[in-house]
């Protein structure tokens, strides 16, 4: 039986979506529901906010979030998955998965082959 081959760029295009630790990050954050830029940067103690914010912005146009503007005093901005950025959730679910399962043996390997 022959394999199947998975043309290269849709793998591109999917981690395109993930491609940054920050992003994995900021969706991991955004995957217990919609949340302010507060409670984000609470969520990644380690993003400045100016990385934080450019994620966010990049998230907002690749259409995986959308930012939402309460005219309340004061002025409340919320973050949520649109349709599209709730597919992610499996796959990083599996990153996660993943990670627990073999992330320790993959830094093994990394620090022992790091000579």
């Amino acid at each position: 039986m022959k394999k199947r081959s998975i043309p290269s760029c849709f793998i591109q295009q999917a981690m395109e979506a993930i491609d940054a630790k920050w992003r994995v990050l900021t969706l991991r954050a955004l995957s217990r529901g919609s949340t302010s830029f507060g409670s984000l940067r609470r969520a990644i103690p380690s993003i400045t906010e100016r990385m934080l914010a450019a994620q966010l912005r990049e998230l907002q146009r690749d259409g995986l979030i959308v930012r939402s503007v309460e005219s309340e005093k004061p002025l409340r901005v919320s973050y949520a998955f649109t349709p599209l950025g709730e597919t992610l959730l499996p796959l990083a679910a599996a990153l996660y998965d993943w990670g627990i399962a073999h992330g320790a043996e993959f830094i093994s390997n990394r620090l022992e082959n790091a000579a």
